[in-house]
Formats: structure tokens, C-alpha cells, sequence
């Protein structure tokens, strides 16, 4: 009839719009996936290169990469529609940002040196343990329940960790022990974060400025320490 001939309903006018909204955002959200694997990914080959000998200086490479992330931040920090926060520190809140940093700076130098010492195919598996330890340390420091599909997931990344180090070709002892100090390190600083994220307005920019300025210290300190800085 006249009413039906050659239009659509409301209701499929009205969700149009809003599918066309979600695939985009879908979208972005896949390409956003995207890109992170393909940088990181990148980012890992590039540390190897190097890390890899000629070159004999993780500390120092690990300082700067921490020099460089907060040159990016103060650059984008000073952009006009800018979602960083001006980098200002603090006394107060970097004293008691300090043990994160610490744990930070650990963390990063020591997923240096694993990569430094395994095989880029195995660099992940040496740092797998990151998931089971934050469960661990979630149930023991904040008294989180243990569902049974955290309990699955833990018990299925240690035998991935078990089996990827028995068929390993090249394995590296100091390799694991540098890759299980880094996954503790992550888990430790994950459970920091929440009780200092106020300290920062919770910001996430505003805990990387601290953790990469405290980084950049300690780091530099034990790079002259070790003789990596003549």
C-alpha cells in the first residue's frame, strides 16, 4: 500500500545510525589491537638488535629508552588538544611513588636482559609467568577469591612455560631467571598501582612520568656502577 511501498520502518532507521556507530568503533578498537601487536612486536626485534653483542649495554640502553619515553610525554604534554598531563614533579609524591618506580625500573631491565639472552621466539615464554603471579599475588596480598578459571588459565600458562623451556634449542638459564624476575616485577607493580594511583589524580600518564623518572635514575646509576658508563 502507499504507506509500505519503498521506505523502511522506524525502528530500522533508528538502529542504522547506531550499528554504523558500533562497527566503528569496532573498528577503531581492531586497528588500535593492530597496530599495539605490530609495534610491539617491532619494539622487540629492535631491543634485540641492540641488545645483541657488539653491544654490551643493557642499563644504559634501558635508561635512555626511559629518557626518550619521557621526552615523548613532555612533547605530547604540550600539544594543544593534549591528553597528558604536563609533567610535573612532585617531591612528595615521587618519595612515595619510589617503590614503584623501583619495581618498574626492575621490571624493564630485566626484560632486557632476558631478551638480551634467549631467542626472540622464546622472549615471551620466559615472561610468561606474569599472569599466574598476579593471581597468586592477588589471593595472598589483597585476599582475592581464586575462581576456578583463574586457577585453569595459571595451570595452562605454567604448563606452556614447562613445555616451551623443555623444547627450547637454545636454552638460557639466566635467560628464565631474568624473564621470572621481570614477570614478579609486573605483578608487583600491578598491585602498587592501585594504591598510588590517587597520588597521580589517576592518570595513567602521570604514573609512567614517575615510574620513567625514577627508572631513569636508578638505571643511569647502575649503568656507571657496572662500568657501562666511562
Amino acid at each position: 500500500g502507499p504507506g509500505s511501498s519503498g521506505g523502511r520502518s522506524p525502528a530500522s532507521e533508528g538502529s542504522t545510525p547506531g550499528s554504523a556507530r558500533r562497527l566503528g568503533l569496532r573498528a577503531r578498537q581492531l586497528s588500535a589491537v593492530a597496530a599495539y601487536w605490530k609495534i610491539s612486536i617491532s619494539w622487540v626485534f629492535v631491543n634485540k638488535g641492540v641488545l645483541s653483542p657488539p653491544y654490551h649495554l643493557p642499563l644504559l640502553v634501558t635508561a635512555l629508552q626511559s629518557a626518550v619515553a619521557l621526552a615523548v610525554l613532555a612533547v605530547f604534554s604540550r600539544l594543544p588538544a593534549r591528553q597528558v598531563p604536563r609533567l610535573e614533579l612532585q617531591w612528595g609524591v615521587a618519595r612515595q611513588m619510589l617503590p614503584l618506580g623501583m619495581a618498574f625500573a626492575v621490571m624493564i631491565a630485566c626484560s632486557n636482559l632476558c631478551l638480551r639472552e634467549v631467542e626472540v621466539s622464546f622472549y615471551q615464554i620466559a615472561r610468561s609467568l606474569t599472569l599466574v603471579l598476579n593471581v597468586l599475588l592477588d589471593s595472598l596480598v589483597l585476599g582475592h577469591r581464586v575462581t576456578l578459571t583463574a586457577v585453569l588459565c595459571s595451570a595452562a600458562v605454567i604448563a606452556g612455560f614447562i613445555l616451551g623451556n623443555a623444547t627450547e634449542v637454545h636454552p638460557s638459564l639466566p635467560g628464565v631467571i631474568y624473564g621470572m624476575v621481570s614477570s614478579t616485577a609486573v605483578a608487583v607493580s600491578a598491585i602498587m598501582i592501585r594504591s598510588r594511583f590517587s597520588l597521580v589524580g589517576y592518570s595513567a600518564a602521570g604514573i609512567s612520568v614517575y615510574n620513567h623518572a625514577i627508572a631513569l635514575l636508578v638505571l643511569g646509576a647502575a649503568a656507571a656502577a657496572t662500568g657501562e658508563v666511562t
